[in-house]
């Protein structure tokens, strides 16, 4: 592992999670590989496929009118990122939440081709789509 593959998956973690707190799903999208594969653990899925995991993240975006990620800690190895998250927000329906996450990226060629999220939640309300 070099300094510089370090840094460049530093820079791809600030810009993914960066792209989540705005709630901007092309950004969030062009970091993944055509064959990414997203699994948020307990909550079904895997999800396979780019258009899949699109339309499940615009499924989960679209969930939430507020919607904050307020990273405590981030790894990078060789091929892999892992962040730890608090997840914090409001449904559509008013109802507050907020979740402690982990998140393990596994990257190739400068793009995400597996996430998967482990949540604990807080208070009432759920990450996962309805």
């Amino acid at each position: 592992m070099t300094i510089e593959n370090i840094s460049q998956l530093q820079r791809l973690a600030t810009r993914y999670g960066e792209a989540w707190n705005g709630h901007d799903l092309d950004a969030i999208m062009s970091m993944h590989a055509q064959d990414t594969v997203y699994h948020l653990h307990g909550f079904g899925g895997p999800h396979r496929g780019w258009k899949a995991v699109h339309d499940i993240f615009a499924s989960q975006l679209a969930t939430y009118q507020i919607l904050s990620f307020d990273i405590r800690s981030l790894h990078c190895g060789d091929t892999h990122i892992v962040f730890e998250t608090i997840i914090t927000g409001s449904t559509l329906a008013g109802a507050d939440l907020s979740f402690d996450a982990i998140d393990l990226l596994t990257i190739r060629n400068g793009l995400i081709v597996t996430k998967d999220s482990y949540v604990l939640q807080h208070q009432r309300g759920s990450i996962a789509s309805e």
